[in-house]
């Protein structure tokens, strides 16, 4: 019997993302306390520039690896290896499109550095995807956790040594010379690692004897991206302008770098939602493709609802944690630097929150649209769920608003986006259902948190504790959260590569 893909590697998924949770909150903490808020922004300017860039290469690439190696896994012959070749082949000339947005860019120092970084992210991104497609979870999960641990512990540290020794001023110039080195050198561990466990099972890719047929007569996977690759390329460029951009945006149109580095702070919660309320939505990727190429639309329509049901789960509680602790975690966290700013600071966070709720919905259904390979669908939810946040933008930038009014761009455009994916994927099942009881659920535990919030480490662990415990409880009462979950994650079989789905 093949498992479902809500097994140990959604377990393994899960604590992997966990572990990134854990790391990326320590981030959203002690790059702001140790940089300030001058250096800060730097930073998140920085890494946003570096975040765009990334998302454009993966996207790119990634996707359709992932895509058809799952597919070609189980075809007769193989033929994954080949894929995998033209891949990276295309992998390198979108690479080196990347310097089109050089002149571009008001600010270009640092770009050659995070240049680097990013291609050694971007391959180690290829190489966990190629086994991503095949069922393995482990490389594409424990990757970006290296990276994240990498990042904290030399940015920070180094921080900590400068700023012992120098003002603020120093800091700051150091900030602007020494990020971008450091974001290439976070990046080479994790293409080493993934490097290196691609080649342990280079057996799984290179089928031994494998007839002539399988092998290629391009350069290029030409086939794959007409069926795929084009509009999802097209797609990512759009899903990576509209988000992604946004930081450096708020950068190029002159927002001040105290104002920047909020915003990158709000920016990074919306990932947050997406990347760890995801997993289900992730672990079942393969196995949904598996089911479509099959025919079988019944173990389709169970996987799609099991994983929106456990999405909308964790989905919500993150949602909820953030916009419940924004306020005490920024006051009492942070501390006195960003204390006048704590109104905007709270503002962005809980707008950021608000729209990764919104992109959590819209990724599964943009993923349920992967899976059938109804890439029309697709683009058009994308481009027409984007667009309506261009006016706003325009009116923003014309009538130079402040970044507050600029934030509001991002969840008008994912939340088109949700409308327009959600009324053009397949139905899932129980959708509304599931979203109104985690919506409920958010809301119970948000009123009953309001009389322990404080100003103090103790409140601030009192209110979290309440604000679990009365989301769960409500979750558990609404359907939302269900007894056989664990006994599924604990109990499932573990995945194997070569395995193919039943007919």
């Amino acid at each position: 019997m093949t498992p479902l893909s809500l097994g140990r590697e959604t377990l393994t998924l899960f604590t992997g993302r966990l572990a990134n949770l854990i790391l990326s909150m320590a981030g959203l903490a002690l790059y702001p306390a140790l940089l300030g808020p001058q250096a800060h922004g730097i930073l998140q300017n920085y890494f946003g520039l570096f975040l765009l860039l990334l998302g454009f290469l993966n996207g790119c690439a990634a996707p359709m690896m992932a895509h058809f190696v799952a597919i070609y896994r189980v075809s007769d012959p193989p033929r994954q290896g080949v894929l995998a070749a033209q891949v990276f082949r295309w992998f390198a000339v979108v690479l080196f499109s990347l310097w089109i947005l050089y002149p571009f860019l008001q600010d270009r120092t640092g770009f050659g550095w995070i240049f680097l970084g990013v291609a050694c992210s971007g391959a180690a991104q290829l190489l966990a995807a190629a086994e991503y497609g095949l069922g393995r979870l482990g490389p594409s999960t424990w990757f970006p956790v290296l990276i994240l641990f990498l990042r904290l512990v030399l940015i920070c540290g180094a921080a900590w040594w400068v700023r012992r020794g120098t003002s603020v001023l120093n800091l700051e110039d150091w900030a602007i010379r020494a990020i971008p080195p450091l974001l290439l050198l976070c990046s080479i561990p994790s293409l080493l690692w993934t490097s290196a466990s691609c080649h342990k099972r280079r057996a799984m890719f290179f089928v031994s004897g494998a007839p002539t047929t399988t092998q290629s007569l391009s350069l290029f996977p030409w086939t794959e991206i007409r069926a795929l690759g084009i509009a999802a390329m097209v797609g990512q460029l759009i899903y990576q302008s509209a988000t992604r951009s946004l930081v450096p945006l708020s950068h190029q149109l002159g927002f001040s770098k105290e104002q920047v580095g909020y915003f990158g702070l709000a920016m990074q919660g919306f990932g947050l939602v997406v990347y760890l309320a995801g997993i289900f939505s992730v672990s079942a990727y393969p196995w949904l493709v598996s089911a479509q190429e099959a025919g079988e639309g019944d173990r389709f329509r169970r996987i799609q609802g099991e994983a929106w049901r456990m999405s909308g789960l964790l989905g919500g509680w993150v949602v909820t944690g953030m916009v419940g602790m924004a306020h005490p975690l920024v006051w009492i966290v942070l501390g006195e630097e960003y204390r006048p700013d704590i109104d905007l600071i709270v503002h962005l966070i809980q707008v950021s929150a608000l729209a990764g709720a919104f992109m959590l919905a819209a990724e599964f259904h943009l993923r349920m649209l992967l899976c059938l390979t109804a890439m029309t669908r697709y683009l058009i939810a994308l481009v027409a769920g984007f667009a309506i946040s261009v006016p706003y933008l325009v009116w923003v930038i014309l009538a130079g608003r402040g970044i507050a009014e600029f934030s509001w761009t991002l969840p008008l455009g994912v939340g088109g986006l949700m409308v327009l994916s959600l009324a053009l994927s397949p139905k899932t099942e129980g959708f509304y259902r599931v979203s109104g009881a985690a919506l409920l659920s958010g809301g119970i535990a948000l009123l009953a948190g309001v009389p322990f919030a404080g100003e103090t480490y103790l409140s601030l662990f009192i209110e979290g504790t309440v604000l679990s415990v009365t989301y769960g409880a409500c979750a558990w009462l609404l359907g939302l959260a269900r007894r056989e979950d664990l006994a599924r994650v604990f109990r499932a079989g573990r995945p194997r590569v070569d395995e193919v789905p039943p007919t």
